[in-house]
C-alpha cells in the first residue's frame, strides 16, 4: 500500500484545506517531516489511517476530537486519501462525527460519519461497513495490525518489544491468522470437560438411583441396603442386593393379595345389611320432618290466599288509571301539530326576510344592467364597419406581398448566379492547371524519346560480344564501339513519360469540357434574369439590377409593415365587436332574469305573509285545547300513570303465583306423607351399630392390607427402575472413562497444561515459528545498528510452570556475554531494540502473508540515540528503501534534517492552525 495524495479538510490543527502530493517525494528512499511541537505532523498519519480505518494512529485520539477546533463554522471535516496497492489506484474519503452550523436556521446539527471508496474501475461504494470491509479486503491488514507492521505510532515503540506471552499472542494472533488453534484448543478443552460432566453426571444418576432403594428396616437386608446408600458397596454387588429385594417384594405381593380377597368377601355381605337397616331408619325419620312440613304449608297457604284478595280489590283503580292514559295519548298528535305550526311560523318569517332581500338586489342589478347595455349598443354601433376596412387593407397587403416575392425570387437568383460565376473561374483554372501541366509533360516526352533515338547505336553496341555480327554493319570485330551516355534514356522510360502525357492530355480534355458546359449555364441564368428584371424595373441593367432590386424589396417591407400594423388594430376592434355580439344579448337575457326575479320575489312575499297569518291563527287554537306546554310535558304525566297502573298489576300478579304455589306445595306433602306409612308397614328395627363395627372392623383389615400392597408395590417399581438405571450407567461410565483419558490428554497438550512441563499452547507452539523468523529479520538490523553488540532471542524456558509461556524475549551482549531481559535495555537501547523489531514483524508479514506494503512510518523515537546509533539507525531506514519502498519519518533531530533532503515541514500559525509544505 503506498499513499499517492492526501487532503484534510477542517482536521485536526489543519482549519481549511490542507493537500499533500506524496508523489513528489518519489516511489522510494527516506523523507522527513519536521516542525513545531504540536503543529500537527503526527496528524499527518492520523489522517491517513482514518482515511482507511475511520481511527486515528493511536489508541488515545477519539474519531470524535479529530474535527479542527479552529474551523470556522461552515467548514465541513473530512480527509480524502488517494492511494496504490497492486499496481491499482484507490480513493476513500470519510468524515467523522461532529458539531456543524445548521445550513438553515440559526445552531448547530450533528453530522453523522460517513465513507466513500472509488475503485479503479469508477464503482462507488458509500456505506460505513461495506467500505471497511472493503478496505480490509483491499490492504489485508486491521487498524491494530497496520499500526505494528506499517505505522510505529508515537510512544508505541516498547509495547511489542516489552510484551508478555500473553500480549503477544493476541498481536500474532491478528496478524498470523492462529486464532484457528485457539479454537481448536478451546474445542479440546471443552470436549474434555464435557465428557468429564457426563461422566459425573452418570455417576451422580447412580448415587441417585441407590438413594432411592426401599426396603423395610425388619428386612435382613435393611443393613445392607443402608451400606449401599453409603457409598460403602462396589456397583456389582449393589446390582445384586437390588435383585435379592426385588424377588423379596415379589413374594410379600402374592401373599397381600390372598388376604385382601377373603377380607372383600366379608365386607360385602354386612354392607347389604347395613343398607337394608339404614333405609328403615330413613324412612322413619322423613315421615316425622315431613308432618311438621305439613303444619308449616297449611299456614303458608292461607297466607297467601288472604294476599291475593287484597290483590284483587284494586282492579277498578287499574281501570281508571287505564282510562286516563287513553285520553292523553289521544292529544299527543295535537303537541306534534302545534310544533309543527310553531316551525311553519319560524320558516315563513325567515323566508319572508330572504324574499325582500332578494328583491331589493334585484332591482338594483337591473338598474345596473340597464346602464351597461346602452354603453355596450354606442360601442357596438362604431363597430359596425370594421370588417370592410380590415378586408380593404389584406387585398392590399397580398398585392404587396406578390410584389416582394417577386424581387425576393430575383435576389435570389442573382445569389445563384454569383456562385456559378465563380464556380466557372475555378473550371477554368482548373482547365489552365491541366494544359500547363499536359505541355510540360508533352515537352519532357520529346526531350526523352529524341535522347532515345539519339541512342540507339550505344544501346546496341553494349550487347555486343567479340565474334557476334553487328545489326548495322555486319562486321564481327568492333574496334571502336558506340560509347552510352550515362544519362540515356530506356525504352522503358519513353513508354513511362508517353502514358504520363497522355494521361493528363485526358484530364486537360475533360476540365475544358467541364468549363464548357460551365459557361453555358452562367449564360442561361443570365438571360432569364435580365428578363425578370425588365419586367420588374425597366431599363437597368443587370449589373446595376441587383443593387435596384434590393432598394425595391426593403421599400415594400416597410410599406407591408404598416399595414401589418394598421390590421393588427382592426383584428382587435373586430374581435371586440364580436366579444360585443356575444356580450349583448347574455346581459339583455341578464336583464331579462333580473325583472322576472323580482315579479317572483313580489308573489313570493304575498304568500309567505299569508301562510305566517295562517299559522299564528292555529297555534292560538291549539294552545287553549291542550292541557301541557309541550309533548315531552305530556308524555312524562303517561309514564308516571302507567308505571303505577304496572305496580298494581305486577302486585295481583305476584299474588296469584304465590297462592298457586302454596297450594301445590301443600298437596305434595300430604302425598309423600301417605307413601313414608306405607314403606313403614312391612319393615322391622334391626341393630346397626353391631352390624357398623363388624364392617369398621373388615375396613381397617383391608386398609392395612393395601397400604402393605401399596408399599410392596411402590418398592418393587422403585427397585427394579433402579436397577435398570444402575446397570445402564455402569456401562455407560466405563466407556466414558476410557474416552475422557486420551481426551484430556489432548487437551492438556493443546492448552499447555501437563504437568511437569513448560505451559505452552499450541497457538504459542505456532506462533514461535512466526517468532523466530521475526528475530531472525529483526537481529540482522539490530546487529548492524549495535555495532555487532545485540541480537534477540526467544527464551526457551519459562519463569515458573504456572504461568503461559513460549513467547518472552531476551536480548544477548555479546560484549559481556550475557543473556538478560529486554526490559534491562536502556532509552535508546530499546528503541534501537524495537525498531529492529518491528522492521521484521513488518517483514515476516508480507513475507509470510502476501501482504504488499511500500511505505513505512516511523513517529519521534530518535531524541533517545546518541550520533554514532543514530547513524546506524538511519542507514538502518534507509536500506529499508532499497526497491520500491518509501520510509517517512517524524523527528525534531537537527541531525537528520540535515541528512534527509525530502521532508514535509508543518509550520503553526499565529491564529493556532497549521499549514503544510513539500520540500522535494
Amino acid at each position: 500500500m503506498r499513499p499517492l495524495k492526501l487532503k484534510m479538510v477542517g482536521f485536526g490543527p489543519y482549519a481549511g484545506v490542507q493537500e499533500l502530493d506524496f508523489d513528489r517525494l518519489g516511489s522510494s528512499g527516506l523523507y522527513l517531516i519536521t516542525g513545531d511541537t504540536g503543529a500537527g505532523k503526527t496528524t499527518i498519519f492520523d489522517a491517513i489511517t482514518f482515511a482507511l480505518f475511520g481511527e486515528a494512529s493511536g489508541n488515545n485520539r477519539n474519531p470524535s476530537m479529530l474535527r479542527s477546533k479552529y474551523a470556522k463554522e461552515d467548514m465541513p471535516t473530512r480527509v480524502e486519501l488517494t492511494f496504490a496497492y497492486g499496481g491499482k489506484v484507490y480513493t476513500v474519503t470519510r468524515n467523522p462525527t461532529y458539531e456543524r452550523a445548521k445550513t438553515k436556521g440559526t445552531g448547530t446539527t450533528t453530522e453523522s460519519a460517513g465513507a466513500e471508496l472509488t475503485y479503479p474501475d469508477g464503482r462507488q461504494i458509500t456505506k460505513r461497513g461495506e467500505v471497511d470491509a472493503a478496505i480490509r479486503e483491499i490492504v489485508g491488514l486491521t487498524r491494530e495490525q497496520f499500526s505494528q507492521i506499517a505505522m510505529i505510532s508515537q510512544g508505541d515503540f516498547r509495547k511489542l518489544l516489552q510484551a508478555e506471552t500473553s500480549e503477544r499472542q493476541k498481536i500474532f494472533r491478528d496478524i498470523f491468522k492462529t486464532d484457528f488453534y485457539v479454537m481448536l484448543q478451546n474445542q479440546l478443552k471443552e470436549k474434555a470437560g464435557e465428557i468429564r460432566g457426563q461422566r459425573d453426571q452418570a455417576s451422580q444418576s447412580i448415587r441417585q438411583y441407590i438413594n432411592g432403594v426401599t426396603c423395610d428396616e425388619d428386612s435382613v437386608y435393611a443393613l445392607d441396603a443402608q451400606k449401599a446408600k453409603n457409598g460403602e458397596l462396589p456397583v456389582t454387588e449393589v446390582i445384586e442386593l437390588f435383585r435379592t429385594l426385588l424377588e423379596q417384594d415379589r413374594q410379600a405381593e402374592l401373599a397381600l393379595e390372598a388376604e385382601l380377597a377373603a377380607t372383600e368377601k366379608e365386607l360385602e355381605q354386612i354392607t347389604s345389611q347395613l343398607t337394608q337397616a339404614e333405609a328403615y331408619e330413613a324412612a322413619k325419620a322423613a315421615l316425622a320432618k315431613r308432618v311438621d312440613e305439613e303444619v308449616m304449608l297449611t299456614v303458608a297457604f292461607e297466607t297467601a290466599n288472604a294476599t291475593l284478595d287484597a290483590a284483587q280489590k284494586t282492579v277498578p283503580a287499574q281501570e281508571k288509571i287505564q282510562s286516563k292514559i287513553a285520553e292523553m295519548e289521544l292529544l299527543l298528535p295535537s303537541y306534534d301539530e302545534l310544533d309543527t305550526h310553531a316551525a311553519a311560523l319560524a320558516a315563513a318569517q325567515t323566508d319572508l326576510a330572504g324574499a325582500h332581500a332578494a328583491q331589493e338586489s334585484a332591482v338594483k342589478e337591473k338598474n345596473n344592467l340597464t346602464t351597461e347595455i346602452t354603453g355596450l349598443r354606442t360601442e357596438q354601433k362604431d363597430l359596425a364597419d370594421v370588417s370592410a376596412e380590415k378586408e380593404k387593407l389584406a387585398a392590399q397587403l397580398q398585392q404587396l406581398g406578390d410584389r416582394q416575392k417577386q424581387f425576393v425570387d430575383f435576389l435570389s437568383g442573382m445569389e445563384g448566379l454569383t456562385r456559378e460565376r465563380a464556380e466557372l473561374a475555378k473550371r477554368q483554372e482548373d482547365y489552365l492547371k491541366a494544359e500547363e501541366a499536359s505541355s510540360e509533360l508533352l515537352r519532357k516526352y520529346e526531350v526523352k524519346e529524341r535522347a532515345f533515338l539519339r541512342e540507339q547505336a550505344g544501346i546496341m553496341a553494349s550487347g555486343l560480344t567479340a565474334g557476334m555480327a553487328c545489326p548495322v554493319c555486319g562486321s564481327t570485330e568492333h574496334p571502336r564501339l558506340a560509347v552510352l551516355a550515362e544519362d540515356a534514356p530506356t525504352e522503358a522510360d519513353v513508354k513511362k513519360a508517353k502514358a504520363e502525357y497522355d494521361r493528363a492530355q485526358d484530364k486537360t480534355k475533360k476540365a475544358s469540357n467541364e468549363a464548357q458546359k460551365r459557361k453555358g449555364m452562367v449564360d442561361t441564368t443570365e438571360g432569364t434574369l435580365a428578363k425578370e428584371l425588365d419586367s420588374l424595373i425597366p431599363g437597368i441593367s443587370l449589373a446595376d439590377g441587383a443593387k435596384a432590386a434590393e432598394e425595391q424589396e426593403n421599400l415594400l417591407a416597410m410599406q407591408i409593415e404598416g399595414l401589418n400594423v394598421q390590421i393588427a388594430a382592426l383584428t382587435k376592434k373586430m374581435a371586440r365587436r364580436e366579444e360585443l355580439d356575444i356580450l349583448l344579448p347574455e346581459k339583455e337575457l341578464l336583464l331579462r332574469a333580473a325583472e322576472e326575479t323580482i315579479a317572483m320575489k313580489t308573489a313570493e312575499i304575498a304568500s309567505l305573509t299569508a301562510k305566517a297569518e295562517s299559522s299564528e291563527a292555529q297555534i292560538h287554537v291549539l294552545r287553549n285545547r291542550l292541557a301541557f306546554s309541550d309533548k315531552a310535558t305530556a308524555e312524562a304525566e303517561i309514564s308516571n300513570l302507567r308505571e303505577e297502573s304496572d305496580k298494581l298489576r305486577q302486585n295481583l300478579k305476584t299474588a296469584e303465583t304465590a297462592y298457586n304455589q302454596s297450594k301445590e306445595n301443600l298437596a305434595g306433602i300430604r302425598g309423600t306423607i301417605e307413601q313414608l306409612h306405607k314403606q313403614l308397614e312391612n319393615g322391622t328395627d334391626i341393630d346397626t351399630e353391631q352390624l357398623q363395627a363388624k364392617k369398621d372392623e373388615y375396613v381397617s383389615q383391608k386398609a392395612v392390607a393395601m397400604a402393605k400392597q401399596k408399599n410392596v408395590h411402590a418398592s418393587i417399581s422403585a427397585n427394579k427402575s433402579a436397577l435398570e438405571g444402575i446397570s445402564g450407567k455402569a456401562a455407560e461410565i466405563e466407556v466414558l472413562d476410557k474416552k475422557y483419558a486420551w481426551m484430556k490428554a489432548l487437551s492438556d497438550t493443546a492448552n499447555g497444561s501437563v504437568s511437569g512441563k513448560d505451559r505452552v499452547m499450541l497457538e504459542t507452539y505456532i506462533q514461535t515459528t512466526y517468532f523466530e523468523r521475526i528475530l531472525a529479520r529483526a537481529n540482522i538490523r539490530l546487529q548492524k545498528m549495535s555495532g555487532g553488540q545485540y541480537d534477540l532471542k526467544r527464551r526457551e524456558e519459562a519463569d515458573n510452570k504456572k504461568s503461559q509461556s513460549g513467547l518472552e524475549l531476551d536480548i544477548i551482549d555479546h560484549i559481556n556475554t550475557t543473556e538478560r531481559s529486554v526490559n534491562t535495555l536502556s532509552g535508546g537501547e530499546a528503541f534501537l531494540a524495537s525498531l529492529a523489531l518491528a522492521l521484521g514483524l513488518s517483514d515476516e508479514v508480507q513475507m509470510s502473508t502476501g501482504i504488499h506494503l511500500d511505505t513505512l512510518f516511523v513517529d519521534e523515537g530518535f531524541g533517545s540515540l546518541d550520533s554514532e546509533a543514530l547513524s546506524k539507525a538511519y542507514n538502518t531506514l534507509a536500506g529499508l528503501t532499497e526497491g520500491n519502498r518509501l520510509v517517512g519519518i517524524i523527528s525534531h533531530v537537527a541531525e537528520l534534517k540535515e541528512k534527509i533532503d525530502k521532508q514535509i515541514v508543518v509550520k503553526k500559525e499565529k491564529t493556532g492552525e497549521s499549514r503544510a509544505t513539500i520540500i522535494a
